[in-house]
């Protein structure tokens, strides 16, 4: 296994307030959404820092930068964009499963990158940014 990506380490639940908390890596996620089978978490400084996604936007490849890794449209619908990560077809290496659903204003975040954030700061600064309300689901 490649060690030069990170892993979540830390990941722990507060259940000392009226509404648990999930805390990963220092990063705390509030409960956005809770069925029988599944609970979606969202970042809890969202309303503080408007947590932004960034637009590279092309005629043919249009692509969507979250927290320095970058995903390709894999399919749009009326009210959703479906999004993989860009390390998909990579060659060489494991498939990164990593995928984001657009909708509206929210970004529906599901699994984990197997490699480094490959998008450079100086990139994403000529990039349209948008507010989204990013939720982690498993």
């Amino acid at each position: 296994m490649n060690n030069n990506y990170r892993l979540l380490n830390l990941v722990y639940f507060d259940f000392s307030t009226k509404y648990p908390k999930l805390i990963v890596d220092q990063h705390d996620f509030n409960i956005e959404r809770r069925t029988k089978r599944r609970t979606s978490w969202a970042c809890a400084l969202y309303y503080q820092t408007k947590c932004k996604i960034y637009f590279d936007v092309g005629q043919k490849n249009p692509k969507i930068v979250i927290e320095g890794h970058d995903f390709l449209v894999r399919k749009k619908e009326t009210k959703s964009t479906y999004w993989i990560c860009s390390q998909y077809y990579h060659p060489k290496g494991e498939r990164c499963k990593a995928q984001v659903v657009t909708t509206g204003r929210n970004a529906y975040i599901q699994g984990q990158h197997n490699h480094t954030p490959r998008v450079k700061p100086e990139k994403i600064s000529s990039m349209f940014s948008q507010n989204f309300n990013l939720i982690y689901s498993k």
